[in-house]
């Protein structure tokens, strides 16, 4: 698969209604302490996870700690696209955060204008950390196909979802398995209940101070389908933290 790109921390970068569109658009694998999942491609614009071994500490008695505040999406920075090229609909609200079935979430309607390559959008904010604090984080995603209006078209392109902290990738989420083997984020039935799945995991701090929290959409290629996976991902909420 394509690399993703990890961006510097600090660095800037760019809802849809539930509207009719025809055209194009864990508690899993959390890393562990002290493991490194971390590395950027060259020439890429994906991060690829690869676990380096740690050197393991003497067992202290864990006690919870204050967890910090996160801002509220509208002042997360965003890029849409981030990199390549995307199309779909643009009005107000679309492709940006606002509010679906009363959640805070980042909305990515677009589709890759492409049949070849990636499209890629982005948000970020930071949150401050403690070096050494295990914080665990709650999310819901969403997701359907073509503006939740279509039948699901089995050769569009999917959408993938990368949690990242200081760069380094510490989930990741997909609408089709069988085009990313990620955690799968169910797809919502045409114009029936929108389908929410939670998640859950966990990211012990290696730095005190504040840290880089983004989400990167990967968005398929749209292939010979017209449209694309819309994903809706919720701001996170830190359920504990522990020193």
């Amino acid at each position: 698969m394509r690399s993703w790109f990890t961006r510097s921390r600090g660095e800037a970068v760019g809802d849809r209604p539930d509207v009719v569109r025809r055209h194009g658009t864990d508690d899993h694998s959390a890393a562990a302490s002290g493991i490194s999942r971390r590395n950027v491609v060259t020439g890429g614009i994906w991060s690829v996870p690869i676990i380096a071994a740690a050197v393991g500490t003497p067992l202290a008695a864990a006690s919870a700690v204050a967890c910090p505040e996160i801002s509220d999406g509208a002042t997360w920075a965003t890029a849409v696209p981030a990199a390549g090229t995307s199309v779909g609909f643009t009005g107000a609200g679309v492709n940006a955060w606002g509010t679906v079935n009363e959640r805070r979430v980042w909305r990515i309607s677009r589709d890759a204008d492409s049949t070849t390559e990636d499209a890629y959008a982005e948000t970020y904010t930071t949150i401050d950390m403690v070096a050494g604090v295990e914080y665990t984080f709650s999310l819901e995603i969403s997701a359907n196909y073509a503006y939740y209006t279509e039948p699901i078209d089995p050769a569009a392109g999917g959408h993938e979802v990368q949690v990242q902290i200081n760069g380094q990738v510490v989930q990741e989420y997909t609408t089709r398995t069988a085009w990313s083997p990620r955690t799968q984020i169910p797809l919502s039935p045409p114009s029936g209940a929108r389908v929410w799945t939670t998640f859950t995991f966990t990211y012990t701090a290696t730095s005190t101070g504040p840290a880089v929290y983004r989400y990167l959409n990967r968005l398929g290629a749209t292939t010979t389908a017209s449209s694309s996976d819309d994903v809706f991902i919720s701001q996170p909420v830190l359920v504990a933290c522990i020193a």
